[in-house]
């Protein structure tokens, strides 16, 4: 089996191509910083590296070409993302926009190109990643929710076109994960999870043909729960509970750090 994985150098990606890797699979990995993909990937049978820009379509289209020349792509796992926080009114134009091409744009790129060669060998797999902020809108966060609300909402239309097809489309829902995207947000109400612990639900979701994977499994239950519930009544206690703000009452040095990261690399 060959995979191909987005924001690889780092955090959930790079946990997911070393466990796949640990497990017999083939890994391209791809990364915006092509020496961060490089360095990741050093000593690591059966990962290779590549750079790749996911806003870019032929920067994806390469990509998925190379990672795909001496073994056919099974799988494309859409990973790469990036979380800007702060007030609404406060995220200036180049912010909201470095979102929306990253985290859904490169998405929408890497299901487009992946399908087209899907399709040329008879199936394949996609795994979009979203995040729970994409099932609950979270103060702080607004445009990086909707990011991944589009993320659902594309990967639940595209798994409807693709009924008769033999290509599997499912969406990885990953709740705080202890990578560099939480820089500076504090201990939050819900369990705190290892990029390894999503990894392991990722590898499922890969041979399973389920839309939705909580990662951890746990949050599912937690999200199905409260969804239950008047709307106004899930808001209420969503805040009472302290749900709500690990994404607001964030440590700003730890943010501008994590923004200058950003920024340098994309």
């Amino acid at each position: 089996m060959r995979i191909a994985i987005t924001g690889g150098a780092r955090g959930i990606g790079l946990a997911t191509a070393t466990m796949a890797a640990e497990r017999g699979i083939s890994v391209a990995i791809g990364d915006v910083d092509g020496a961060a993909a490089e360095e990741a990937a050093a000593g690591i049978d059966g990962i290779d590296p590549f750079q790749v820009d996911v806003r870019d379509r032929d920067s994806f289209g390469a990509f998925l070409d190379d990672a795909g020349q001496e073994e056919p792509l099974d799988a494309l796992i859409n990973n790469a993302g990036v979380m800007l926080l702060g007030p609404v009114e406060d995220l200036d134009p180049d912010r909201v926009r470095r979102m929306l091409d990253i985290n859904l744009l490169g998405v929408i790129n890497g299901t487009q190109l992946a399908l087209e060669r899907f399709r040329s060998q008879g199936g394949g797999k996609i795994v979009n990643t979203a995040s729970t902020a994409g099932e609950w809108g979270i103060r702080g966060a607004s445009v990086y929710s909707a990011t991944k609300f589009g993320v659902i909402g594309f990967s639940q239309a595209v798994r409807q076109e693709l009924s008769d097809e033999p290509i599997s489309i499912s969406v990885l829902i990953p709740g705080i994960v202890n990578t560099r995207l939480t820089k500076g947000v504090p201990d939050a109400k819900t369990p705190t999870a290892e990029p390894e612990d999503i990894a392991k639900v990722a590898l499922k979701a890969l041979k399973g043909k389920r839309l939705i994977y909580h990662a951890p499994p746990i949050v599912g239950p937690v999200i199905r729960t409260f969804d239950m519930l008047p709307r106004g009544v899930n808001a209420r206690l969503q805040r009472a509970l302290g749900f709500q703000d690990p994404l607001w009452k964030v440590d700003e040095a730890g943010r501008k750090s994590y923004d200058a990261e950003v920024e340098s690399s994309t």
